[in-house]
């Protein structure tokens, strides 16, 4: 069980009505990311994004020229209802222009800083998905951000999604706020262990003891 089930079938997109993006001065790059809403303002940097992308949320454009990122999104879904609770999927909606789509990201995700953390690098790292190929754990693995989390990005997968601060975890928080970057880059899996842990985890026996699905 070491490995990411990934052959699941892929789900069918919910997409609602066709939404307006307002035209801005620079034409976003892709990956870029913007809070729906009558102005928007184009932002590269996640942490930056975070600013803006909070609890209350509704929808969010994502600047993309090729729609199997959402095919990579309702994938990494469809992977969490396996091993954990069922939640409403993530919406879509195209937009008027050929650059972005429309996203209402589940509740899963928005109700949570950790979770906003991740879905905007599983975002970036659908941008390397085809649905053709369905390269899913290949494209993770070419996202920096991902791939230098692998350990607790398979552990959530398992479904290990609640999160546990440092001040709890740990003692006195280390940091100002709760990107997942910066709280698993390249940490050791005690550490990812105490702090991603399941409501339901699977029982513990002397061949997975110190797996990080367990």
């Amino acid at each position: 069980m070491s490995q990411i089930t990934t052959d699941t079938e892929i789900l069918t997109p919910t997409f609602l009505t066709d939404k307006i993006l307002p035209e801005t001065p620079v034409k976003p790059n892709g990956g870029e990311y913007a809070v729906a809403g009558d102005s928007i303002t184009w932002i590269r940097c996640r942490e930056q994004f975070a600013n803006y992308f909070n609890k209350n949320t509704v929808g969010i454009f994502f600047a993309v020229y090729q729609l199997d990122v959402i095919d990579f999104v309702l994938k990494f879904e469809k992977i969490l209802m396996l091993n954990c609770e069922k939640f409403e999927h993530t919406k879509f909606a195209k937009t008027n222009r050929n650059y972005a789509i429309y996203i209402e990201p589940s509740k899963f995700w928005t109700e949570c800083e950790i979770r906003r953390s991740l879905f905007t690098i599983v975002l970036r790292a659908g941008l390397n998905y085809s649905s053709k190929t369905d390269n899913f754990e290949d494209s993770l693995k070419r996202c920096d951000y991902s791939s230098k989390t692998w350990s607790a990005v398979k552990r959530f997968l398992f479904g290990f999604v609640h999160f546990i601060p440092d001040d709890l975890a740990f003692g006195p928080p280390s940091l100002t706020r709760v990107g997942w970057y910066s709280v698993f880059a390249e940490k050791d899996v005690n550490r990812i262990r105490k702090q991603l842990v399941s409501a339901n985890p699977p029982p513990q026996t002397e061949i997975n003891r110190d797996a990080i699905w367990s």
